[in-house]
């Protein structure tokens, strides 16, 4: 599976969702064997008695345990779903999914003629102030809530279908639930002028938390800066800067993911995000990543560098480009997020807090040891294979 087919299953909450297979229709007893060695589920029916088939977890697993009972368990249904809202506050981008550069206030951009995009791909453009632009700007869709000063936006430009004050309230809690999960990164210098140098091991996600103040101090002094991500090939790295001091995140030198160099060839922008949280200002200049810093005026280059990564801001000025990789509905697998935030929405219940035995059938085709008879004749290991030969895959 690519990267992006994971992220979208991840953003469609597939943990949750896991929870809420479809319902087979009714079976008899003799079809139980044949629903079972499918992969299903049997359960007892709470109202008729009749078994029915549960594709609950969507693993498969050839036991007849009644893993979830959504009659018997109103509770657990409550959780999944305070826990699918939980997941949509920390994993949506709202309208901004999709936009290259989303901008709460004015986008002011001084040089000429510049490119949205890369090549024939165009990226996506929303500015909720004014568009103060020089020139012919190529772009893909423009949305523009002010007015357009200046230029021109080469394949013309909307006024409609982006909610800028609701999507900028939905990023700036994005950007806090981002800022309040517990560092699993180290952050040190390298040996040349500023080459700040971030380590993870996580396979997923690393988070990586420094200070306005912290990250003033690595960079005082420096004329060149560059980041270096070592980390877990494929893995998402988030860098939370907390505090409300302008900072200079000028790269010159260079973004590099394990070695590679993150610049407007590759898609390797779509692993970093840098979450700004309260700075004043923000300097950038060449490509780093993604920039989330919805309570900042970015300032850009002072001569066209291109910048890659999505761009979410309260103003922007400058002469950067900016690219065609726009993240999707939060690219970033946070899928261990949800489970440091809201550690206590979905627990995994015991099996005695989910099935009833009383809703056991007593007959003679049914015992309490996994629809095993008590005969002689049949093995106490059911014949049914163990839940660790199931797939771990959706």
């Amino acid at each position: 599976m690519d990267k992006k087919a994971l992220i979208k299953s991840v953003a469609a909450f597939t943990f949750a969702m896991s929870m809420f297979a479809a319902q087979s229709p009714t079976a008899s007893a003799m079809e139980a064997d044949a629903a079972l060695a499918a992969g299903d589920q049997l359960t007892q029916d709470a109202e008729n008695g009749e078994d029915e088939y549960y594709t609950v977890d969507g693993d498969t697993n050839t036991d007849d345990t009644k893993d979830i009972e959504t009659n018997e368990n109103a509770e657990l249904d409550d959780a999944v779903s305070t826990s699918e809202e939980a997941v949509t506050d920390i994993n949506s981008l709202g309208d901004a999914s999709g936009f290259n550069v989303f901008v709460e206030g004015d986008y002011t951009n001084t040089a000429e003629n510049i490119d949205v995009g890369n090549g024939s791909m165009k990226g996506n453009v929303a500015i909720g102030g004014d568009a103060n632009i020089v020139g012919d700007v190529e772009a893909g869709v423009v949305v523009v809530g002010g007015e357009v000063n200046g230029g021109q936006f080469h394949n013309g430009y909307t006024s409609e279908g982006v909610d800028f004050e609701t999507t900028f309230e939905q990023l700036r809690e994005l950007s806090e639930n981002l800022a309040e999960l517990d560092a699993n990164g180290e952050i040190s210098l390298g040996g040349w002028d500023c080459n700040i140098v971030f380590t993870g091991t996580d396979a997923i996600l690393n988070i990586f938390n420094i200070t306005t103040a912290e990250f003033n101090a690595l960079r005082e002094g420096k004329t060149q800066l560059r980041f270096d991500f070592n980390v877990a090939d494929g893995s998402t790295c988030v860098v939370n800067i907390i505090g409300d001091d302008a900072i200079d995140m000028s790269v010159n030198a260079g973004t590099y993911y394990n070695g590679q160099a993150v610049d407007n060839t590759s898609d390797l922008s779509d692993y970093i995000l840098f979450n700004v949280t309260n700075a004043s200002n923000v300097a950038i200049y060449d490509n780093m990543g993604a920039l989330l810093a919805a309570n900042s005026t970015v300032t850009g280059s002072d001569v066209v560098r291109h910048f890659g990564g999505s761009l979410y801001c309260k103003e922007y000025v400058g002469a950067n480009e900016f690219g065609a990789d726009a993240l999707d509905e939060f690219d970033l697998i946070i899928d261990n997020v949800e489970d440091e935030l809201y550690p206590d929405v979905i627990d995994t219940p015991d099996s005695d807090d989910v099935i009833d035995d009383d809703n056991t059938s007593d007959d003679d085709n049914t015992s309490e040891d996994d629809n095993t008879s008590d005969d002689d004749n049949t093995s106490d290991d059911d014949n049914t294979s163990d839940d660790d030969n199931t797939s771990d895959d959706d």
